[in-house]
């Protein structure tokens, strides 16, 4: 299992939720366990904040799924080594 930690600390408005969000999902897309997110944490200092980044992940995950938004896909494509079509099958 992967332990690493990143820290984003950055000023409001400047892209801290986008990449936390695109960072979480590239992990679960590189994992082989299909349960990894059981094992991963991300913190922030609010319960807006949280409830934000959760909206986020989950929105971006239903964009690649209908394959509305193809900028992230190729952000995460490029994350993580991953073929954009691949890509495509792990989130099915």
């Amino acid at each position: 299992m992967d332990y690493s930690f990143k820290i984003i600390n950055s000023s409001a408005g400047s892209g801290k939720t986008f990449n936390l969000a695109i960072e979480y999902i590239s992990k679960l897309l590189n994992s082989k366990d299909d349960e990894h997110f059981k094992s991963m944490l991300a913190l922030t200092f609010t319960n807006k904040a949280s409830a934000e980044m959760k909206d986020r992940i989950l929105f971006n995950l239903s964009n690649l799924k209908h394959q509305r938004d193809k900028i992230v896909l190729e952000i995460i494509s490029k994350r993580t080594g991953l073929d954009q079509s691949t890509i495509k099958k792990k989130i099915f």
